[in-house]
């Protein structure tokens, strides 16, 4: 583009703002411009985006200013990403490459005008061959593809109507990046052994760079060439004569024989018997790490986490072990996970502790003890679709209760407390997950849902107890990264003398009560809180900086009559830092509701997660 000085002083994005989560410059050609536009592909958090913007200038010719910035949410059609843009020499169309689903890279162009947001985009190729490194003059698009018959890139023209392709050249080698000059069109091919510009003219080639590295992107502006190579550890943009090229006498095209009998199709490729061996996960593909987790919570709870897998994640190892307080109060596990088919199992053996609510002794007090169990574990999960699944548990333990808080009535509870004692518990899970995740803000956008069942049996004593319990959260984008959080909780633990109450963690929900508080402890939970989070980094150009408002209410509670007598409720603010993969958070909040209990003016709480856990 004529003009190019002017530019450097008109920036058109910067990447990292809102609205901008990240440019691609530098991981695929996907840029273009033109005398009187500018256009480039952005990644959100929901997917690629193109964003167009008009140039402004004056009588001179010099650029004036940058209009505003229209969006076309190319995430709407499935498109995974974009690249090689090409505006039409009328400047009403663009053109571009998208990435599908089903992995094809295939042409599309946009309609209607520019002039407003693209709504409908025309697909010129729809088949599995590769396009790229489009350019669009009046003859059509030119575009490299390896819809060739021996699956090297050539050099094609498109016409942007019909979409109908005529490949001009037919290489043995790969040939890429063609750019019309005048009637003629320079690219960049690697018939020398790298890659060096190359121009057709009248059915001949003539090779016109020979540099060291490879020589990319050529193009013919203003009677000289221009190109990207790579020098010293980074890439360079060059320019030069065209007066002064190389121009190497003309070499014939080495034409495959049969070429214009149509594009290359894949053929089985036969190998030995010798040369075959069966995959052994682990034992012949290495190992891999899946993931690596950690948490730092108020109230001195702390914890980490491993996963371990083959090459295929045909199976996986996951480790992990938590300190809830003190060393006594130690969870642990150690599973491992098929997911060969469509399918999943999950084998392995835990140890936990669960705080739970006394329900012996039936007065005003709380009391509580501990609920040690440890066992072997087996698990199936089936997808009924993308979003959703079904899985069903059953876990064999042994289950001691110790630690009751109460010296005076210790005697009692020990007189009624089996000791040590077989357990059997089957729970059933059906999960339902949307949500989109932003490495910076966490989730924005999209709705989840776990629904569980579970139920211990106790053969020793024929004894029963059942939970339920229901988890469902909606993320609403209000704008850029300010997202609005909904999140609700609802549970029921039914039985005889032990049933599994519920601990909820005072770190997320019902924020009025500090860590581990006995109020949190109860045989039903219903609660329910709202968030706005919003950017407030970029004030101080540290945009991972988040800011956080909230409101929660709920009751946890051991009968069902006490649900108005044990409401909760607080509101309050706080800071939250993303910067993957550690989340941290700090938070202040003003209750205005608690329980009988401690009274507290406000109550802070503090969170160190690792890949937001």
């Amino acid at each position: 583009m004529d003009g190019r000085d002017e530019m450097k002083s008109h920036t058109a994005a910067r990447d990292g703002r809102a609205g901008l989560l990240s440019l691609l410059f530098l991981q695929a050609p996907s840029l273009a411009v033109s005398q009187d536009r500018v256009t480039y592909v952005v990644e959100t958090a929901l997917g690629p985006e193109i964003e167009l913007r008009k140039i402004e200038r004056d009588p001179d010719g010099k650029i004036r200013s940058l209009g505003a910035a229209q969006r076309l949410e190319l995430h709407r059609l499935g498109i995974l990403s974009a690249s090689t843009l090409a505006i039409s020499p009328d400047q009403t169309q663009l053109a571009f490459v998208g990435l599908t689903t089903n992995g094809w890279n295939n042409v599309y162009v946009t309609q209607p005008l520019l002039e407003e947001p693209a709504r409908e985009f025309k697909k010129l190729t729809d088949e599995h061959y590769n396009w790229k490194s489009l350019t669009w003059n009046s003859a059509g698009i030119l575009a490299a593809s390896n819809r060739t018959t021996n699956g090297k890139y050539g050099v094609f023209r498109l016409d942007p109507a019909t979409g109908e392709s005529t490949q001009i050249t037919f290489p043995a080698v790969d040939q890429e990046s063609p750019e019309a000059s005048g009637e003629d069109f320079v690219f960049t091919t690697y018939e020398s052994g790298s890659g060096q510009a190359h121009r057709q003219s009248k059915g001949e080639n003539t090779q016109l760079t020979d540099v060291p590295t490879n020589f990319l992107y050529p193009k013919i502006r203003g009677g000289s060439l221009y190109g990207v190579i790579f020098h010293h550890g980074r890439f360079h943009l060059v320019t030069h004569p065209v007066d002064q090229l190389l121009r190497l006498p003309p070499s014939p095209e080495r034409v495959r024989s049969g070429a214009p009998n149509g594009p290359w199709r894949a053929e089985l490729a036969f190998l030995p018997e010798g040369q075959l061996s069966s995959y052994k996960p682990f034992s012949s593909s290495g190992t891999r790490i899946d993931g690596l987790g950690a948490f730092f919570a108020t109230g001195s709870a702390f914890g980490v986490g491993a996963t371990i897998s083959d090459l295929m994640r045909d199976y996986s190892v996951s480790l992990g072990l938590s300190i809830l307080g003190s060393v006594d109060r130690t969870d642990a596990f150690a599973t491992i996970t098929s997911q060969r088919g469509r399918s999943s199992w999950t084998l392995g053996a835990y140890h936990v502790l669960i705080p739970s609510l006394d329900t012996l002794f039936r007065d005003n007090v709380i009391r509580t003890y501990t609920h040690r169990e440890f066992g072997v574990l087996g698990a199936l999960q089936y997808p009924v679709n993308v979003f959703s699944y079904l899985e069903m548990e059953l876990r064999f333990a042994g289950v001691n209760r110790q630690d009751f808080s109460d010296p005076v009535l210790l005697p009692q509870f020990e007189a009624l407390n089996p000791g040590l004692e077989f357990l059997i518990a089957p729970t059933v899970r059906l999960g339902y997950d949307r949500i989109i995740y932003n490495p910076f803000a966490g989730p924005i956008e999209g709705p989840g849902a776990l629904l569980e069942s579970s139920t211990s049996y106790y053969p020793g004593r024929s004894s029963v107890t059942q939970t339920f319990r229901l988890d469902a959260s909606y993320y609403q984008r209000v704008a850029g990264t300010s997202v609005l959080a909904f999140q609700t909780l609802g549970a029921a633990a039914f039985g005889e003398s032990f049933p599994n109450s519920f601990l909820i963690s005072s770190d997320d929900i019902l924020r009025a009560y500090g860590f581990l508080d006995n109020r949190l402890l109860g045989n039903y939970v219903i609660a329910g809180k709202t968030e706005f989070r919003f950017p407030i980094g970029t004030v101080f150009r540290f945009p991972p900086l988040r800011g956080l408002l909230f409101a929660d209410i709920g009751s946890v509670f051991r009968d069902r009559d006490e649900i108005g007598l044990r409401v909760s409720s607080s509101y309050g603010a706080g800071l939250n830092l993303n910067i993957p993969p550690l989340s941290l958070a700090f938070i202040v909040a003003k209750p205005v509701r608690v329980a009988p209990g401690p009274e507290d003016n406000s109550v802070t709480h503090f969170t160190l997660r690792y890949l937001y856990l």
